[in-house]
């Protein structure tokens, strides 16, 4: 209620003063340049970037959906298992704060690669032995990542692909994080049903977390979107 009149308002990009103009003004190169919808499709980057989006949103779905199970398995009370799965959250904000001043300081793919990373350690810790203090720093570590998977995706979007199109393909690669949100907690659901343990699901999430770093820091130099494109 209080959030979309203000938008309406006034948040308009540089298309909508184009197209407000009646087209008597062009829009600054550094937004009309850059990939149609279709050219990214055909772009490395593009499924770099979705492969990255999907996979973290699957897998740290699956892990917050089954961290207070495990915590409990563990022998570690409810209210404990609520308060460390609470810092998720809490990081996340702290993390979104952080990767944006990061985002402009430091190459955007180094510094995605080592956030997106951060799940796997999220594994490593609930893999090894350990009480309240190690589900802690798991949590710590997943919150970092959420709050900084969207921020990166969003820049390196900009930067590789362009802002011509930007919506469209932003949206595109995004979009695949809500798929994974839905279908990641039930496969980590499965694998438990089948093993019996979470053991064999902290595993093959680690060994899909090594992904997205991997692409991401794969994802080579940054073009020139400030010269005419042709």
């Amino acid at each position: 209620m209080i959030g979309l009149p203000v938008i309406l308002w006034g948040l308009h990009s540089a298309h909508d003063l184009v197209r407000r103009s009646g087209g008597t003004t062009s829009a600054p190169v550094a937004i009309s340049a850059g990939m149609t919808l279709a050219q990214a499709r055909r772009a490395p980057a593009f499924w770099s970037l979705l492969a990255c989006s999907a996979l973290l949103g699957a897998g740290i779905a699956a892990l917050l959906a089954h961290f207070v199970p495990m915590a409990l398995e563990r022998g570690i009370a409810a209210k404990d298992a609520a308060w460390a799965a609470s810092l998720t959250g809490l990081f996340a904000i702290g993390s979104r704060l952080a990767t944006g001043f990061l985002m402009d300081r430091l190459p955007g793919r180094l510094v995605g690669a080592v956030l997106f990373a951060m799940p796997m350690t999220a594994c490593a810790l609930l893999l090894a032995p350990g009480g309240l203090g190690m589900m802690t720093a798991a949590s710590i570590a997943m919150g970092v990542t959420l709050g900084a998977e969207f921020d990166v995706l969003a820049v390196l979007v900009s930067r590789y692909l362009g802002m011509r199109s930007y919506g469209a393909v932003y949206g595109q690669i995004v979009g695949t994080f809500g798929l994974g949100i839905g279908f990641g907690p039930a496969i980590g659901g499965a694998l438990y049903d089948v093993t019996g343990d979470y053991h064999t699901m902290l595993v093959t999430l680690g060994a899909v977390f090594l992904i997205p770093p991997v692409l991401c820091a794969l994802l080579g130099k940054v073009p020139r979107w400030d010269v005419a494109e042709a």
